[in-house]
């Protein structure tokens, strides 16, 4: 049963990727509604590129709610087995109910990006409507040659556009077209930067007026794929906060959970319990900078304990953002 379920799951995000451009049923227009009230320029050379990952993470919650019920019950499984060929149909898109508030989360998270980068004098256009899917979910499930279809549509679009640099907003996302788009595309000749690159050397330096101590969580496909452990500290300590380590940070993080949990949707709940326990015996308030851990650390997080993504809370502590 457990490697139907696997089967099922992986077949109903190949479908809607194939058919809709996402994993998961959602409006086109909810992918770029973050930043209409921002004109950010719609051409240049060098993009703000989201890769619709941290968009798709409160419908990705959803799914996830409903798979942990499904997992181990064969009734329902038969369902979700009908289900998986009508993946964009009307039965699908009435099983998910994406969070307002984790939308809105979502949103002000990409304009609190946007506006960081502002502060700090980049010059960048967006993509909107063009913002498309990086397609890493197919990758990550091995689905390599939906993967590849999906890579090609995004680079075409890049040089479409004539853009010749992107900056990217979560590890994920940034690792794929870092680091695997250019196996999977001849002559992929795009700069790929993440918006914490950026910043780390750019930020001007500004004291918080309160004293604000956090404690961090790496993300793997930062820290561990990418070296990447200072950028998201230099970020930090510029805005006044003072950074505690846990036990396990930087190369050494440990695993949120994700991204296993649409397949293992109770192991990657029991992985995001231990963090988030080992994270909170440090500070209330966590910092993450990834869609998939800030998702896996809040669904089981006490009222306690805070979770609250970098970009935010920056903006925040610098007065871009309530």
């Amino acid at each position: 049963m457990r490697k139907r379920f696997l089967n099922i799951v992986v077949d109903i995000m190949r479908e809607l990727t194939l058919k809709t451009g996402y994993p998961v049923p959602m409006n086109r227009g909810d992918i770029y509604s973050w930043a209409q009230d921002l004109d950010i320029e719609t051409k240049g050379p060098i993009a703000l590129y989201t890769g619709a990952l941290y968009q798709i993470m409160p419908y990705i919650e959803s799914l996830v709610a409903i798979l942990e019920k499904v997992e181990n019950n064969r009734a329902l499984l038969e369902i979700m087995n009908i289900g998986k060929h009508l993946a964009s149909s009307f039965l699908t898109k009435s099983l998910l109910r994406a969070s307002h508030k984790r939308v809105k989360i979502s949103r002000n998270i990409l304009k609190a990006i946007a506006l960081l980068l502002r502060e700090a004098d980049v010059n960048f256009s967006y993509l909107y409507k063009d913002d498309l899917y990086s397609g890493v979910l197919l990758y990550d499930l091995g689905l390599s040659e939906s993967f590849l279809r999906q890579a090609r549509k995004v680079y075409r679009t890049f040089k479409d556009r004539g853009i010749k640099k992107v900056i990217t907003v979560d590890p994920h996302t940034t690792y794929v077209l870092k680091n695997v788009y250019p196996k999977f595309i001849d002559n992929f000749d795009i700069e790929v930067q993440s918006y914490l690159e950026v910043l780390s050397s750019r930020i001007k330096k500004k004291e918080s007026k309160t004293k604000l101590e956090v404690v961090i969580h790496d993300p793997c496909f930062y820290a561990r794929y990418q070296n990447m452990v200072e950028e998201p500290r230099n970020v930090l300590k510029a805005s006044g906060i003072k950074v505690i380590e846990p036990k396990r940070s930087r190369k050494f993080t440990a695993c949120c959970g994700g991204p296993i949990e649409a397949l293992y949707p109770e192991l990657s709940r029991k992985i995001a319990m231990d963090r988030v326990k080992e994270l909170s015996s440090i500070s209330n308030v966590i910092v993450t900078m990834c869609p998939i851990c800030f998702s896996n650390l809040s669904k089981v997080k006490t009222k306690e304990v805070e979770i609250i993504d970098l970009a935010l809370l920056v903006a925040r502590v610098r007065g871009l953002m309530r």
